[in-house]
């Protein structure tokens, strides 16, 4: 796996920044720790006009049911993620250079906590529930003077009071609530007076154009996962060619030969596979000149895996980098859970799995029509597109990682249930996961 310690000889790699497979009891929970202290987070990114990542809001859920309703108050349940987690696992470990944005009610505002986080790192998101009493005024009041920034959850055509849009330097308008015209009256009434303007639960590539069209300024939601399909047009040579050393990348039993010769083929890939295993990614004794040499060091698994995620970074090239980090952060935890769901031993296939699940986005192609270019594991594939039964370990494993993406807690707890895995410390394995990801994609 890319991660844990691997020893060859005087040459030494130490790559404990990520949990191995045998340490996914720690990493994970224990059956004997206590659920009722469980806290799940997932995040969704923010992207600006040119759909790069400004921030993601930081969604959590604390407490042992199957609809996770938090334990305690809400404000228990948001000091407890705010203690817990934004603060002892490191803002940057979530979010890496974007912001992160954090909902809060009434009891939030008024408890102290949020004083304590990073003003320069967090946006503060109302709940639409929160009544713009004396106290929320003046808490908010004390929140701006100190140099949060304030956001507005959920508003609509309703107008808004006043005073808390004198305090917010950030509106939130949810696109599945509101229609075309109701979008567009928003932008106009409050845009003018310098209030930045997010479109929320952006689904798909046309609603994105409309918020872009209509002078929204940044733009949430999973339309970046949905592009516009392209048929008919042939891909680029290029492209076709990554692809081709992607389909044999795929294959199991490509043999240490093929995948040499693959690698000298493509100077540029050879060129950036030796540049980044002898980068401060990897701590050698010595440096590495040769695929032969990577290989005796790495393995076959380990060198299939780094050159598939560094062949799909290429074929992403000027797409939304969320695309290559949100499946990084699937093809790492489909390896940390691979065990649990009765897949020992299958941790490059799982890899695959998740790295591979969003080249259908990348590509502007249904993924079916990609995964038929490439020599995937059959099983790998019908659980990518949903083939295989709904019960099959391996098509469960995706699911559960894409709902622990989305904050899906229903379908999460479920899917715990049926495979029995205890949700304890989920969360810390997932924090790792995104903070490899952030690693890889930026080297």
């Amino acid at each position: 796996m890319i991660g844990g310690q691997t020893s060859t000889g005087d040459l030494e790699i130490d790559r404990t920044q990520t949990p191995a497979p045998d340490t996914l009891q720690e990493t994970c929970g224990s059956e004997g720790e206590d659920p009722g202290s469980t806290v799940l987070l997932a995040r969704q990114p923010i992207f600006d006009r040119n759909l790069h990542t400004w921030g993601y809001e930081l969604l959590y859920r604390n407490g042992p049911t199957n609809h996770y309703e938090p334990a305690g108050t809400p404000a228990q349940a948001t000091a407890n993620v705010i203690v817990n987690y934004l603060l002892n696992a490191g803002l940057n470990n979530l979010v890496g250079s974007a912001l992160a944005f954090i909902n809060v009610d009434r009891e939030t505002l008024l408890g102290g906590n949020l004083l304590t986080l990073p003003r320069n790192k967090v946006v503060l998101e109302i709940l639409e529930t929160v009544e713009p009493d004396a106290e929320v005024i003046q808490a908010c009041t004390e929140l701006r003077s100190k140099g949060f920034m304030l956001a507005l959850d959920d508003v609509d055509h309703q107008l808004q009071p006043s005073l808390l849009l004198n305090l917010a330097s950030l509106i939130k308008v949810d696109f599945q609530k509101t229609t075309p015209a109701c979008r567009k009256e928003l932008v106009n009434r409050y845009g003018p007076g310098g209030t930045t303007m997010l479109a929320e639960k952006v689904e798909s590539e046309e609603e994105f154009e409309q918020a872009v069209s209509f002078g929204y300024q940044y733009f949430q939601g999973y339309f970046f996962e949905r592009p516009a399909l392209v048929f008919g047009r042939p891909l680029p040579i290029s492209t076709l060619a990554l692809l081709r050393i992607l389909g044999e990348l795929a294959n199991p039993d490509v043999s240490v030969n093929r995948l040499e010769v693959l690698v000298k083929q493509h100077v540029s890939l050879s060129y950036k596979l030796i540049r980044y295993i002898n980068s401060g990614a990897f701590a050698w004794r010595g440096s590495i000149q040769s695929l032969r040499h990577a290989l005796a060091l790495m393995g076959m698994d380990q060198l299939r895996k780094l050159l598939s995620l560094m062949v799909v970074a290429d074929i992403n090239g000027k797409g939304p980098r969320e695309l290559l980090v949100t499946a990084l952060v699937r093809a790492r935890m489909s390896e940390i859970l691979g065990p649990r769901f009765g897949l020992e031993n299958r941790e490059a296939s799982l890899f695959l799995m998740g790295l591979f699940s969003l080249l259908g986005a990348i590509l502007h192609r249904p993924l079916e029509d990609v995964l038929n270019e490439l020599n995937l594991e059959p099983d790998v594939s019908d659980a990518l597109l949903g083939r295989s039964p709904s019960d099959y370990p391996l098509r469960r494993l995706f699911a559960f990682v894409v709902a622990c993406e989305s904050g899906d807690w229903s379908s999460l707890v479920a899917a715990a249930e049926r495979a029995r895995i205890n949700l304890h410390g989920l969360s810390q394995g997932h924090i790792q996961a995104l903070q490899w990801a952030e690693e890889v994609a930026s080297a």
